[in-house]
């Protein structure tokens, strides 16, 4: 775990190495802001298996419950 300075300086280069090298990457996070800001696709596990594959944005619709759960948590 990094502090929250470190953690926008990560970000900001992960970023940067998508975009401007065309470089595809695998981060595994529990960090959703982190994932909202340098993904594209994510994937959701639980109990060892994909539970959700698809475009950040339509992460939210996901009917899951465990993903509407982790969702809600993230907002408290």
């Amino acid at each position: 775990m990094v502090d929250p300075i470190m953690s926008e300086h990560l970000s900001n280069l992960m970023l940067r190495l998508k975009t401007q090298l065309q470089l595809t990457g695998v981060v595994v996070t529990h960090d959703l802001d982190l994932m909202r800001k340098v993904a594209d696709r994510v994937v959701v596990l639980y109990e060892g298996r994909a539970i959700y594959f698809g475009p950040v944005a339509e992460l939210e619709n996901s009917d899951h419950p465990h993903i509407q759960e982790f969702l809600a948590m993230d907002r408290v």
